[in-house]
């Protein structure tokens, strides 16, 4: 780094460490001669760190065994700084943090990782709620809180509620804690992770730790920042909302995956110049140009000529959504055939559920097809033939997903980031259920595929039916990724271009 742009970053993390120091010590009211001395003793053991092996400088006995915790976070963040230089993680030049709230934002993150490696560039992902080094009761306790009641049990008015209390009360989800009269253990964590690994950029797609991630770049050497958002809501009025929060940091740039006014507008606080487009980080496998020959051959394997097929997207957890079973007792409204397509995620028990509840029809091997209560009407969960998982037997790939969404005429989805850019990048018309409130920004979602003409929602069982002709009738198209210029939102380039243009970014010191 020191050779690339001209920042001594270790000695720059040495004097941020000593600081930690030097406000400890005087927090502790000891006179100066007895602070000199102390910050001495503290001097010797950072230089010894270099000669320790790589077992003592992975331990943590730095913050269990010094006199306040500040002093032992010091150490122990230096420590993990030549634990980098030892081992191998110390050639990774991009290191992306991910979440596991939903399953968006880790699919997101791998795509980024595959984006960087095809053009060389190192990178490592860092989950921050799971991972050993990073998570902790609490962030435990948030991740199976939001996913296993908010999602799994539709309880989304819950948590809109605690949104709109935070704004209101202008409290933010990361509040500023700029070094050294700052720090928390969650932000130590976070400098340690960048620390051990050294990487020349950090990558985040959730914005949850934005701030954190922010300051800790600052911290070690003016790293550069590249944040990708993943929902057409940016979110960033959640995180810079005290003025002196304001992002002003040269070397980070936010990605805005789709060309919306709307979407922009809630890119502020942050300067317009530090906003790229970015498009959605999907995976490689849903942004292969669309094939009629092959989708209509995956057609013709699903049903027979001249069947509707509808594609239901449950989310990564699998809920037990109700429209598949309203479209099995209604059916169309013109009586023509339908086959209905489930994806149940995560959700082993869906296909019993659709045992119990439906009548198994006359099905090819390797199938399980349904009868609905109108015999036009079939059902089935769908199989990877590719997926060998016997823990996970519904479990399909990116490639079965996309070639599902070119067979389908209609896709009725879960309003989430990641599955909503997955549907605009196939070009398949979707359908939304709104008949419980949504999570805020999934709504916000919703709201611009309407507006587009990309999309249709419904309140319920009985306005399904119109909803599914209004959908039938929307053409394919791709237009929600492209610009409004007519350029292609490939992800691939946009992202890899902004990483490079701010690895190029010479830091301020």
């Amino acid at each position: 780094r020191r050779q690339a742009d001209g920042v001594d970053t270790e000695a720059q993390i040495f004097w941020l460490l000593m600081s930690f120091e030097f406000v400890e010590v005087q927090d502790i009211g000891v006179g100066s001669n007895l602070i000199m001395r102390e910050l001495l003793k503290d001097l010797d053991k950072i230089r010894m760190l270099p000669q320790r092996t790589p077992r003592y400088l992975g331990s943590n006995r730095f913050v269990k065994r010094f006199r306040t915790p500040r002093s032992g976070y010091a150490l122990d963040a230096f420590a993990k700084y030549y634990l980098g230089r030892k081992t191998e993680s110390s050639r990774k030049t991009a290191l992306i943090f991910t979440c596991s709230f939903g399953s968006g934002h880790k699919s997101a993150a791998n795509a980024v990782k595959q984006y960087l490696a095809a053009e060389g560039l190192q990178a490592e992902v860092l989950d921050t709620t799971m991972d050993p080094e990073m998570t902790s009761l609490t962030e435990q306790a948030a991740q199976e809180m939001f996913n296993d009641f908010v999602l799994k049990l539709q309880m989304y008015h819950i948590h809109n509620w605690q949104d709109a209390f935070s704004r209101y009360f202008g409290v933010t989800i990361n509040s500023p804690c700029p070094a050294p009269h700052c720090n928390s253990p969650r932000k130590h964590k976070f400098r340690t992770a960048v620390l051990r690994r050294r990487p020349s950029l950090l990558v985040t797609v959730y914005h949850m730790d934005l701030i954190s991630t922010l300051e800790v770049a600052k911290e070690l050497g003016n790293l550069a920042v590249v944040h990708l958002a993943t929902d057409m809501d940016i979110k960033m009025q959640e995180i810079f909302i005290h003025t002196a929060a304001h992002p002003v940091y040269p070397r980070f740039r936010v990605g805005v995956p789709f060309d919306s006014a709307r979407s922009l507008e809630t890119a502020k606080p942050v300067p317009l110049q530090a906003v790229f487009l970015s498009g959605y980080p999907v995976r490689q496998e849903f942004l292969r140009p669309f094939d009629p020959g092959r989708a209509a051959e995956e057609r013709l394997r699903l049903a027979p000529d001249g069947t509707k097929i509808v594609l239901v997207m449950t989310g990564g957890g699998g809920q037990d959504v109700l429209a598949p079973y309203w479209l099995a007792e209604t059916g169309l409204a013109d009586g023509r055939r339908m086959h209905v397509v489930v994806v149940a995620g995560g959700n082993k028990k869906l296909e019993q559920r659709y045992r119990e509840a439906f009548a198994e029809a006359r099905s090819p091997p390797g199938r399980r097809i349904f009868q609905g209560a109108v015999k036009s009407v079939t059902l089935e969960v769908a199989r990877d033939p590719e997926n060998t998982r016997k823990e996970r037997p519904f479990f399909l790939g990116a490639e079965r997903i996309s070639l599902l969404m070119d067979a389908a005429d209609v896709v009725l989805s879960k309003p989430g980031g990641g599955s909503t850019a997955e549907v605009a990048y196939r070009g398949t018309p979707a359908l939304f259920d709104t008949s419980r409130t949504l999570l805020h920004w999934e709504q916000f979602t919703v709201n611009e595929f309407v507006r587009q003409r990309r999309g249709v929602t419904f309140t319920g069982k009985a306005s399904l039916q119109d909803a599914l002709l209004q959908a039938f009738a929307l053409p394919r198209s791709q237009r929600l990724v492209h610009t409004r210029d007519g350029q292609f939102l490939d992800p691939r380039g946009r992202v890899v271009e902004a990483c490079i243009d701010m690895l190029s970014l010479s830091p301020q010191p």
